[in-house]
Formats: structure tokens, C-alpha cells, sequence
């Protein structure tokens, strides 16, 4: 839903900025983790060794390495950006309790914390419009006057009670819908009910 306190342009009704937000947080979050992960397998016998002074198996060299890349992948091109948002949290957090929980806040984890809540955020709104495979999904329940274009889809059925009313249906981000008009919500398209 567009919020006009904060996520609008002025001039010709209400355009929300979800989408290129979400398209800036996973640029800031992929190209780091995509950089980290080709550096590692760049220097195998470097990320090899410092793991086993860890007291980590060498096995861990690509695993780090390949989730790091990968997720990275995946949230800069948003493809499973859910998924990579996961990976890159959990690496955070292992990066946090084997290496720097002793470090302090400013100069020690601070990024790390930063990726941990970043990928948690990408992880739970998704890709966003921006990405190589769209995301745009209806909720499961259809809401007036909730759909982020202000696009009215006519008569369409209302679920509860299966007459056909004016209704719009919010996009979250993570599923089907095509220019603001939800294709997926079976409530809110008819065709989808036959």
C-alpha cells in the first residue's frame, strides 16, 4: 500500500517507492556478499587456512565461499532474493559468534550487523518490481482500495461472499501481479475462479 506520508512523489497522484528501495537495499547487500565470496575462492589456500584456525574442516572454504556468492547472486538480481536474504543472514551471524564476538561494535561487527538485518529484510519483503524475476504476489485476502497503482479491477468477486463488487487487491511483493493489477488473488480475478 502506498503511504503518502512518506513513500510518495508529488505531482500526478501517488507513485510509491517500495520498489526502488528494495532495488537499492539488495544492490547494498549482493555486491558486498558476491565481492566477499569471489575473494575467498580467489585465495583457496588463504580462506583454507584461516578456517582450520578456526578449527573449521577445509569443507568450510566452500561452503562459506559458495554461500556467499551465491546469495549474493540471488539478492542483486532478485531470484530467490528470500533465499539469499536467509544465507546471508546466517553467514553473518556465524561470522559473528566464530570470529568477532570479541570486537568491538564500531570498527569490529557493525557490517555484519548491518548484512544480518539487510538480508533479514530482503528475506521477509522479497525482490521487489526491480528484479530478473518479478515478485509481485496478492494477500490472500482482497482489500479495497489497497492496491499500490490505485487500479480498479471491475467486477470482481469478493471471496467471503462470491458478489461481484469494485474491489483492489495489495501487492506484497512477492508474487504474481501484472502493473498493479493482481493476476494471482483468486478472490480478485474472476478468470481464476473457473
Amino acid at each position: 500500500m502506498c503511504n503518502k506520508n512518506i513513500s510518495c512523489f508529488t505531482g500526478s497522484g501517488c507513485r510509491c517507492t517500495k520498489d526502488a528501495g528494495l532495488l537499492f537495499l539488495r544492490i547494498a547487500v549482493g555486491v558486498p556478499f558476491i565481492v566477499h565470496g569471489l575473494a575467498k575462492f580467489m585465495d583457496i589456500p588463504g580462506t583454507t587456512g584461516f578456517f582450520a584456525s578456526l578449527g573449521l574442516s577445509p569443507i568450510f572454504t566452500y561452503l562459506v565461499s559458495g554461500g556467499e556468492l551465491l546469495a549474493g547472486i540471488m539478492i542483486l538480481l532478485g531470484v530467490w532474493s528470500f533465499l539469499g536474504g536467509w544465507i546471508a543472514s546466517i553467514i553473518m551471524v556465524c561470522a559473528y559468534t566464530l570470529v568477532k564476538y570479541k570486537a568491538p561494535f564500531l570498527g569490529g561487527y557493525e557490517l555484519d550487523f548491518a548484512f544480518f538485518f539487510g538480508g533479514l529484510a530482503i528475506a521477509m519483503l522479497g525482490s521487489g518490481r526491480y528484479s530478473l524475476i518479478r515478485g509481485h504476489k496478492c494477500n490472500s485476502e482482497c482489500i479495497p482500495g489497497t492496491c499500490n497503482d490505485k487500479k480498479e479491477l471491475p467486477n470482481v468477486i469478493k471471496p467471503e461472499d462470491n458478489q461481484k463488487k469494485d474491489l483492489m487487491c495489495e501487492c506484497d511483493g512477492k508474487g504474481g501481479c501484472s502493473d498493479g493489477v493482481c493476476t494471482t488473488c483468486p478472490g480478485c480475478n474472476p478468470d481464476l475462479n473457473k
